[in-house]
């Protein structure tokens, strides 16, 4: 990706596999990109205004983007699980575009499309686990891996 109109402008003829130019059926890969390149953008923005010279590194750019990635999933996937009852007594100006409840399967269609960023395990008994594999760290751990994360959280 080279094309600036593609990442400022989120012109899908920049990119021969923007989620757009396909079917249709990518509502999905579309919210997150969306996500991804309005947050990596944030993060530019806010490390070009930061007065201390450190701030204004790749990895700051990085970490933040990462740590606010995290943020959105851990939100989206928390109010998924809310009742309906419950989301429609809170008054509409309290919540934000990112907190408006997605449906589970409308989470899972966004963040954990193809377990890249995190994934959605089913628990016995009902409810849902989270696992985040977005992260800083390094080795990255990948799907299948057996040991206990703290990126885990149950939503039952």
């Amino acid at each position: 990706m080279d094309n600036a109109a593609l990442l400022l402008g989120d012109q899908p003829e920049a990119w021969a596999h923007h989620p757009v130019n396909g079917n249709g059926q990518h509502h999905g890969r579309v919210r997150l990109w969306n996500a991804l390149r309005l947050t990596f953008l944030f993060a530019l923005w806010s490390a070009r205004q930061d007065a201390e010279e450190q701030a204004r590194t790749s990895q700051s750019v990085v970490r933040y983007t990462v740590k606010e990635l995290q943020r959105l999933m851990w939100a989206q996937y928390r109010t998924s699980a809310l009742p309906d009852d419950v989301i429609n007594a809170l008054p509409p100006h309290l919540l934000s575009a990112d907190l408006k409840p997605p449906l589970l399967q409308d989470f899972q269609a966004t963040w954990a499309h193809n377990d890249a960023l995190c994934t959605v395990e089913a628990m016995p008994g009902g409810g849902t686990t989270l696992r985040v594999w977005l992260t800083t760290s390094h080795p990255v751990p990948a799907p299948g891996d057996e040991e206990d994360h703290e990126g885990a959280a149950d939503n039952a």
